[in-house]
């Protein structure tokens, strides 16, 4: 199997990869928006998982990289090693990937922002209930009037 039909054929896994990784994306933008507590739990545990396999493919890639002889990481370095028809559908690779990737940046970031929104609404709903509810704000910071107070070693 010649150099380029290894690495184009790993990408190509790579790219189906990262396809499952927009539609969990979307699924974990949905599960937030839904403010349904056991979706967001499994798009959360989705999302572990993924993490991990990514670091796995770019581990994988680096190691195709060294055994073929191909110099330099990035895409750009391993395209320049190519010519003519192989070059132009390693570009082509190369630019779908970049769309995946900037797609599954943009949703999580929608996600964070949705879930940063969330997260103020909460707050400021205990704040005008009488009773305190929450300990944590989210910050992970303790609400001023429950510093200090020992609340888990109470007994009730």
């Amino acid at each position: 199997m010649s150099k380029f039909s290894m690495y184009y054929d790993f990408m190509d896994k790579y790219e189906e990869f990262y396809k499952t990784v927009k539609q969990a994306e979307e699924e974990k933008l949905q599960a937030i928006m839904s403010n349904n507590l056991t979706k967001m739990e499994s798009s959360l545990s989705a999302y572990e998982r993924i993490v991990k396999q990514a670091q796995q493919y770019e581990e994988k890639r680096l190691e195709l990289c060294k055994s073929m002889g191909i110099d330099g990481t990035s895409f750009n370095s391993v395209v320049s090693h190519f010519e003519g028809e192989e070059k132009r559908k390693l570009i082509l690779q190369k630019v779908r990937l970049e769309m995946l990737v900037e797609t599954v940046n943009y949703l999580n970031k929608k996600s964070l922002e949705i879930s940063d929104i969330q997260l103020r609404y909460s707050e400021e709903l205990a704040k005008k209930l009488p009773e305190a509810t929450n300990c944590y704000n989210s910050k992970g910071e303790t609400e001023p009037a429950l510093k200090g107070s020992n609340l888990l070693n109470k007994q009730i």
